[in-house]
């Protein structure tokens, strides 16, 4: 388990043994390549950060606008797992 903070203070915890599971590299790919759903998305986030860390990102999120912006969803979970790579 390794965790970090994001430029914006996000705090998190990734267990970096999930960047080598199955699922994830197919469901990762899969998302890369834009034949991703929302749903598909959603399940990538919640793999990596768990159920409560994907709510505690939204929540973060939010907090600027009230909104759960996609592209700063998308930027947060960008530096989380390149951050997460990096230490291992």
């Amino acid at each position: 388990m390794t965790g970090g903070k994001t430029k914006s203070g996000f705090k998190f915890n990734v267990d970096e043994n999930v960047f080598k599971d199955w699922d994830f590299v197919t469901l990762a790919d899969t998302v890369r390549q834009g034949n991703g759903t929302m749903k598909d998305v959603n399940a990538l986030l919640t793999m990596v950060l768990g159920g409560k860390g994907f709510e505690d990102l939204k929540a973060h999120i939010r907090k600027k606008n009230g909104y759960a912006d996609v592209e700063l969803v998308k930027a947060e979970f960008e530096e989380i797992v390149n951050a997460t790579k990096l230490k291992n």
